[in-house]
């Protein structure tokens, strides 16, 4: 069930981004490496390489109610440092557009990297890492 609910909101963000632009628009391979690089780079910082395999196993499937609790702590640090990688993503954008100004004709790809990456950076935390961490506290409290 919770695939189907993953699945739903996607649709319903690509049906949103589809009805007013091409679906192409909102892909960005730069924005895509700053938000994961970052995000996966500060979560190992925090919790070491080793606690990102109990996060991704985490996310679909519940771990043993003795890792729950530690899960919805990735979870949740999972969830500021994307949010965070986005935030650090527009403002590599915003510098990026201000060093050229000059040249209007390198302010769209600049513009883009600013904002998909809180895009991006929200919208895991939204749709990935919030709910999982919820669903993993529940499980740890029962």
């Amino acid at each position: 069930m919770r695939l189907v609910g993953l699945m739903l909101s996607l649709g319903v963000i690509v049906w949103g981004i589809v009805l007013g632009t091409p679906l192409i628009i909102f892909v960005d391979l730069s924005s895509v490496i700053i938000v994961l690089g970052i995000g996966f780079g500060s979560l190992a910082f925090a919790h070491g390489f080793s606690s990102l395999g109990l996060l991704f196993r985490s996310v679909l499937a519940d771990p043993e109610k003795s890792d729950a609790a530690y899960a919805a702590e990735l979870a949740h640090t999972a969830g500021r440092t994307f949010v965070a990688s986005g935030w650090l993503g527009v403002l590599i954008g915003v510098i990026q557009m201000s060093s050229q100004m000059e040249s209007m004709s390198h302010l769209g790809p600049a513009f883009s990297v600013c904002m998909l990456t809180a895009f991006y950076g929200h919208a895991a935390d939204w749709l990935l890492w919030m709910p999982t961490e919820r669903r993993l506290r529940v499980q740890a409290s029962s």
